[in-house]
């Protein structure tokens, strides 16, 4: 059985569309980062944040220190004294409030996917 190797063209046409694939990722990601690598839409409560780095920082995902910039404890206090307390001992942890509020699920999306039994 002998060997034919594919025509030159093909090897030409193939490397072209790699190349013209990695410099549209590369276009996109630079010009519209915020909305080329975003899994979803926020929700209705965080529509109006424009940059991702307003919750996300860098090789470490949401951290409970980035959401207490908007949410600050006096927000905690204004609900039950067992979701203020449960809040409050979870920001000090420095836990992820992502463990048990969701994001990028769309603008009417319930956030919330847990509650306080148990606590």
């Amino acid at each position: 059985m002998a060997f034919h190797p594919l025509p030159r063209h093909t090897y030409r046409m193939t490397v072209l569309i790699i190349v013209c694939l990695c410099s549209w990722i590369a276009w996109g990601s630079f010009h519209y980062p915020e909305a080329f690598w975003a899994p979803g839409h926020l929700s209705r409560y965080h529509d109006h944040i424009e940059y991702c780095t307003a919750c996300h920082t860098s090789f470490r995902g949401v951290l409970a220190a980035n959401c207490i910039n908007c949410h600050d404890a006096e927000q905690f206090a204004d609900g039950t004294t067992t979701v203020a307390e449960f809040h409050r001992n979870y920001v000090t942890q420095g836990r992820s409030c992502s463990g048990c509020h969701t994001e990028h699920n769309g603008l009417l999306a319930q956030i919330t996917i847990t509650t306080l039994n148990g606590f």
